[in-house]
């Protein structure tokens, strides 16, 4: 379980500063790059780093911040990856004043779409004013949150069963109580996430392009994911679900490692490592948000292994696809039901295989997560759970 500690204001002020800090100096060298960029960058982690080990003291809520924990590391990444990959320069003449150029190294401090230096957006721009910009995000964070707090508040948690294997537990231990759980765990990962991250990025596409007024409504997107309508396949989801503040950064230096520095051919053996290691990559950050917010004592790597794992239902897809397309059936029932009902098939059963998934994998992660922390809390500190003859051993052990 994360750690908690009692907030005060002046525990807020190390990572609200130190973030502070680390946003001046990153839009100073912005504005004028300097000659080495790698020795620039290794100085931005300092303040980002320390901000980032004491982010559960910004403010009393643990929802907040848990996002600007992760927020920080993947805002870093997006920094290495503006200012040491594409090496982006103001684009402005080279005598020009500087309240030009701190306006240029603000579009790439925070604008989500680094525009060319983007490898594209998923949906066609779009051409609405400020007022309505602003109306249909507002829109969207009262749907969203509105839904986030109904769920919160009318579901409560049904009673755990014994914690043995799912697999080995089928079918007599599809109980009504242990669907519901298991529907509650797949909807908090795969659903409420997402919905409050687009909340927030709701909150601040208010803030930055109606009230502040710093971008106009064309450079911010009207959603931060996908559509859960194309989640057809496991692929397709993670499309979805993976945003792209993240998208470019991660990609970029997986890219980087595999191409440049590994030589990997190109072909599939190349796109299934690349893919695989942003999974990888992806939990590892995970883990460590895990282990600064229970300060070492928490069970961090099965998330690790949940990500990777992605990758298994995504190689089944395709060797599934691929057979699929080029069966005699596939022809048979396309000839005999046309087109348009093929395709409500296809993506019918690609969304039933997608809740399957989720279904089994996300229970599976966080009950596993649960059980090797409970192993764990029973290694280290065995006379909270021993029993009163256990207890007695203990202590008569220590007097000895």
């Amino acid at each position: 379980m994360p750690s908690h500690h009692q907030w005060t204001p002046t525990a807020a002020l190390h990572p609200l500063l130190s973030t502070t800090l680390a946003a001046l100096y990153v839009s100073s060298i912005l504005a004028h790059p300097p000659r080495h960029r790698l020795s620039a960058f290794i100085l931005l982690c300092a303040p980002v780093g320390y901000a980032f080990v004491h982010h559960l003291a910004l403010t009393p809520w643990y929802a907040l911040n848990d996002t600007f924990g992760r927020m920080l590391y993947i805002w870093l990444a997006y920094m290495s990856y503006a200012f040491l990959l594409v090496r982006v320069r103001p684009a402005v003449a080279d005598r020009s004043a500087w309240s030009e150029r701190m306006r240029c190294a603000a579009k790439v401090l925070y604008t989500r779409h680094l525009g060319e230096y983007c490898t594209g957006r998923r949906e066609p721009p779009h051409h609405l004013t400020r007022a309505r910009f602003g109306l249909r995000h507002l829109a969207k964070a009262v749907l969203f949150l509105a839904v986030n707090t109904a769920y919160d508040a009318c579901l409560i948690p049904p009673a755990l069963y014994p914690p043995a294997s799912f697999v080995r537990r089928l079918p007599s231990s599809l109980s009504g109580d242990e669907l519901r759980l298991r529907a509650m765990m797949t909807w908090d990962v795969c659903v409420a996430d997402m919905l409050y991250f687009e909340t927030v990025y709701s909150l601040f596409a208010m803030l930055w392009v109606c009230v502040f007024r710093f971008d106009d409504a064309s450079e911010w997107s009207l959603s931060l994911f996908g559509k859960m309508a194309d989640c057809s396949s496991v692929r397709a989801y993670w499309g979805a679900y993976w945003h792209d503040f993240i998208n470019a950064s991660f990609t970029a230096h997986i890219k980087l490692v595999t191409r440049r520095w590994s030589g990997l051919r190109k072909g599939g053996g190349r796109r299934l490592v690349e893919n695989g290691l942003v999974f990888v990559v992806s939990g590892l950050m995970h883990s460590l948000v895990r282990c600064v917010q229970t300060d070492g004592n928490g069970e961090i790597w099965t998330v690790t292994l949940w990500y990777g794992a992605q990758m298994l239902p995504i190689v089944v897809e395709g060797v599934v696809q691929h057979f699929w397309l080029s069966s005699t059936l596939r022809r048979w029932l396309h000839f005999r039901l046309g087109e348009a009902v093929m395709m409500r098939l296809e993506r019918a059963v690609g969304y039933a295989w997608v809740f399957c998934w989720m279904f089994w994998s996300v229970p599976k992660y966080l009950l596993t997560r649960h059980a090797w922390e409970r192993e764990n809390m029973h290694k280290r500190f065995p006379e909270l759970f021993a029993s009163p003859r256990e207890r007695v051993k203990i202590d008569l052990g220590g007097l000895e």
